[in-house]
């Protein structure tokens, strides 16, 4: 097993199965609102909005190099990239709602 970066909360024991050897980050959960589209029996469709909790985490395979994020609800809805392309995604998010408001 390699030796865990600094942020895996994971506790590994030598007689793991090789596909359980991952390096895991604490799940982080951020309550979001969520927005889904359903089509009613009238066939009008319609955005549903839902509370939800998203959780953030961080993933590691042992003997790779590859950190993945995971931002999901663990159910319908999720995004896993690597950290860098997440790094960007965050860099993205900034420019496009500089200047307003938490509640634009």
């Amino acid at each position: 097993m390699d030796d865990c970066p600094p942020w895996c909360v994971a506790v590994h024991e030598e007689g793991d199965h090789p596909h359980d050897r991952k390096h895991l980050g604490p799940e982080l959960t951020v309550p979001a609102t969520t927005l889904a589209a359903h089509a009613s029996p009238d066939g009008v469709h319609r955005d549903e909005r839902s509370a939800s909790e998203l959780v953030v985490s961080l993933h590691r395979r042992d003997g790779s190099h590859d950190t993945w994020v995971y931002v999901g609800d663990g159910f319908e809805q999720r995004l896993e990239v690597l950290l860098g392309d997440m790094w960007r995604i965050v860099e993205a998010f900034g420019r496009a709602v500089e200047g307003l408001p938490p509640e634009a």
